[in-house]
Formats: structure tokens, C-alpha cells, sequence
């Protein structure tokens, strides 16, 4: 049976954060990261970009704008809605759909051609569908592999699509700039430019790998990758699995470090009781604390040492909220998920080793505090050691 070439197609949405605040409140709207003039713009609609707005700008330095624009202090909660319905309807086209930040998606239409048609074809379809349903300008690029659709995308204009076939890859390659590739550090990027001059995929063509990695480490092996398009061509595939969670907001009485922590500590114990229940540890977790701005701290990540006790994952979690706890701005609500979940099992203590008699010991009396909740209430009995 004859391969398909692979087919993947790079959605991107250029005013994501923007047109998701027009689609609710209308007008044009610039999205900025906080209150404080200190603040920065992250977003503006597409009609303001010729007044001089760009991303990254103080929010001190706009202050002068035409009536009827609004500045609005990003909305995560909003984005992440918005983002799951653009999300479910991409789904409709693509068995698989790999979603980046919000505003940046990715597609496998390969074999898709017997039911949407050809796949510039389907993108149309998709960026009207996106404008219809939500008010959004997307733009988007085909290609074999994930690298090449994102490049297509930056050069297509908006509602357009660049569909570079695979015997022309390397010919759309050549004249680009090496300032549209991502994971590049200012440092090494102003090398290349002052030191090799540097400025095209065709220049950097003519180095090997071994050169490269020789002048710039390990951003030389990524450099060397992008020249040669040698990336990726399976999406990764969007994890369906069960996520316990917890969200906490924290009131303004108990809003003190150590009163934080124990709330931290709290929220892990009830979701360390539900693991014990099911006989499961989380490999993965999430913690995300929403300050009064506004503002997100968000760390995720592989849980160190999976277990179920609730001393061992806030040993492990303190560390993260500490960094939040940093900022001196009061906390408005922590979210608190784990994922990722395999069986536990707890290994006999068949010699006399202190970790095990310290495992074993935990479990029998995490079970005895289970069973008094279970019984008695949460509020009876909270934690012992």
C-alpha cells in the first residue's frame, strides 16, 4: 500500500488575544498585562497596528488613543475558553490537532483529501469558518513537516494560505530569513549576522552540523535542523486522560505567606485522598497562581518522585509557590492539577530499610485519616504525622 506524503498545516491566529476581547465587548482593544502603567502591551487589534502599537510596548507610552479604544487587562480564563472552542473546531477537519499557544495551531490533514478536498482548500474553509464562528483573522501554511507550514504562515497574507509542495521545500527555504526561526537567542542571532553575515537559510546551508555546533553549541544543532528542515512530522497527540483538580480562591484575610502555603497544602491533601482511592500516583502536575492584576504564574512539569502523600508532593511543590510568593502582589486563586497517572503499588518492607518502614508507616496512617474523614467529615480531623 502506497505511503500519503505528509500533509500538515500551520493555523495562525495573529490577533488571538485582541479579537477574542472584541468578540465579547466589541470595539477596537488594546490587551496589555496588567494595570500598572508599568504593564505591557501583549495585543491590539489589527485596525490599530498603523497608529504605532506594537507588542511589548509600555502601556505609559499609549496613552494617547482615539475614543472609542479600550484597554483591557488580559483575561486568562477568557483565552483558555476561547482557546478550547477553537480547539473543538479545528477537531472537525483534522483527527489530529497539536494546539501551541493560543492563536497557533497545528493540523494533520494528511488522507483528508476524499473528504474536505484539497487541503488549501480545506485551510480556506477553516479561515472562513474561524471569521464566521469567532471574528478571527488567521492566516496559514502547508507543508511536510511542522516546520514548514509555521514559516508559510508568516509569509502568507492575513485570510491567505502557502502551500508548499514537498519537491519545492528546499527552493521556499533558501531565501528566508533566519530571524523567522523560533528558539534562537538575540545573542547567537546578532553573531551570525555582525561575525558570519549570516542573514538566509542559503547561508547557513553551507555549514555541517559538526561546524556549527563548534560555533554556537547547542542552538548550532537546532540552527543546522531548521537549515535542512530535518523536523518533525507527527504531532504530538493531545493527552486524553483523567486530571484531578483543584481551585482555591484565596480571601484577603488569608493572604500572608504562611496562610498561602497551608492553603497549598490543603488543596494537595484532598487530591492525595482521591489518588489513595483509586490506587493511582500523577506523573505530571500544574500549579498556576492569578494575582489581583491579573497576572499568571504558571509552572508545570514532571512530578520528581510520583506518590500519593501529601508530605512528599508539598515537599516537592513548596519550591514553585515560593517563587510566586515572591511577587508582592496578593493572590487571588491557585489551581492546582495532576495528571499523567499510573497504578501504584507499595514495595514490601522485607528488610529492615528506613525508607520502606517510613512508606509503610505513611500509608497506614494516610488510610487511618481516610477512613476517620470518610466517616466523621473533613472537618473533624485534617492531617497527622
Amino acid at each position: 500500500m502506497r505511503r500519503l506524503p505528509k500533509r500538515i498545516a500551520f493555523l495562525y491566529l495573529p490577533h488571538f488575544l485582541a479579537e477574542s476581547e472584541e468578540r465579547r465587548k466589541g470595539n477596537p482593544v488594546v490587551v496589555v498585562s496588567g494595570p500598572s502603567p508599568k504593564a505591557v502591551v501583549l495585543d491590539c487589534s489589527g485596525v490599530l497596528e498603523t497608529a504605532g502599537i506594537e507588542r511589548g510596548t509600555f502601556v505609559r507610552d499609549i496613552e494617547r488613543l482615539n475614543e472609542g479604544v479600550r484597554v483591557e487587562v488580559v483575561d486568562y480564563d477568557y483565552l483558555e475558553k476561547v482557546h478550547g472552542e477553537v480547539i473543538d473546531c479545528l477537531e472537525h477537519y483534522s483527527p489530529s490537532v497539536e494546539a501551541q499557544d493560543p492563536g497557533e495551531y497545528l493540523l494533520d490533514l494528511t488522507g483528508t483529501r476524499r473528504i474536505f478536498g484539497r487541503e488549501l482548500d480545506t485551510c480556506g474553509k477553516i479561515i472562513t469558518e474561524l471569521r464566521h464562528a469567532f471574528g478571527f483573522t488567521a492566516q496559514a501554511g502547508i507543508g511536510s513537516n511542522v516546520l514548514i507550514p509555521r514559516l508559510a504562515s508568516m509569509v502568507a497574507e492575513d485570510g491567505g494560505v502557502y502551500d508548499v509542495s514537498t519537491p519545492s521545500e528546499r527552493e521556499f527555504l533558501f531565501p528566508l530569513s533566519i530571524g523567522l526561526f523560533g528558539g534562537i537567542s538575540p545573542s547567537v542571532m546578532d553573531e551570525l549576522i555582525s561575525h558570519y553575515n549570516i542573514r538566509t537559510v542559503e547561508d547557513l546551508s553551507v555549514f555541517s552540523r559538526e561546524e556549527l555546533i563548534c560555533m554556537f553549541g547547542s542552538e548550532g544543532a537546532r540552527l543546522y535542523t531548521y537549515a535542512q528542515g530535518g523536523v518533525r512530522q507527527n504531532l504530538i497527540q493531545k493527552v486524553s486522560g483523567k486530571v484531578l483538580k483543584q481551585e482555591l480562591t484565596v480571601s484577603s484575610e488569608s493572604n500572608d505567606d504562611i496562610s498561602v502555603r497551608r492553603q497549598l497544602f490543603a488543596m494537595i491533601l484532598d487530591l492525595c485522598a482521591q489518588m489513595r482511592e483509586e490506587r493511582v500516583v500523577a506523573c505530571r502536575f500544574e500549579l498556576a497562581v492569578c494575582y489581583q492584576d491579573n497576572y499568571r504564574y504558571i509552572h508545570k512539569g514532571g512530578v520528581r518522585d510520583p506518590s500519593f502523600f501529601e508530605k512528599s508532593l508539598y515537599d516537592q511543590l513548596l519550591i514553585y509557590l515560593n517563587r510566586a510568593l515572591k511577587r508582592r502582589v496578593c493572590i487571588k486563586k491557585i489551581v492546582l492539577s495532576f495528571s499523567h497517572f499510573v497504578s501504584s503499588s507499595l514495595q514490601l518492607a522485607l528488610f529492615h530499610d528506613s525508607s520502606q518502614a517510613d512508606s509503610s508507616r505513611m500509608s497506614r496512617l494516610s488510610g487511618a485519616f481516610d477512613l476517620i474523614a470518610k466517616r466523621f467529615g473533613k472537618s473533624l480531623i485534617r492531617y497527622g504525622a
